[in-house]
């Protein structure tokens, strides 16, 4: 993912939203949603990833969504630098992730698991 080419789509949407919208505030989750519309090889393609990690987020820390995206690239105000699977050009983010972020993954995902396995 961290090769995967890249060019310049159209920005259609870019939101932190809720699920349970009438719930209390506490008990909501939020997440990341995009719209977005680019072009490989002549063929229109839409994308609504933000990122190849699902993050949902409850109301206390829905400011992490709204961190991640800082990092889309925007160069004009309805564009974004969308980045697609060079192989399967309908597979696309507009983020992708560092290698903090894929440690965190690693470290959050994965240890548990081997944590349960082996413990």
């Amino acid at each position: 993912m961290r090769n995967w080419p890249s060019v310049i789509g159209q920005l259609h949407s870019d939101e932190v939203s809720a699920w349970h919208s009438d719930a209390i505030a506490g008990d909501r989750q939020y997440f990341s949603k995009a719209t977005y519309t680019y072009e490989v090889d002549g063929k229109q393609y839409e994308g609504h990833r933000v990122s190849p990690f699902y993050m949902t987020a409850s109301h206390n820390v829905r400011f992490l969504l709204e961190y991640q995206r800082k990092y889309i690239e925007r160069p004009t105000p309805n564009t974004a630098r969308v980045f697609y699977n060079k192989n399967k050009p309908q597979k696309s983010y507009l983020v992708v992730p560092g290698w903090l972020g894929i440690s965190f993954v690693v470290a959050f995902g994965v240890t548990p698991m081997l944590l349960h396995v082996f413990v």
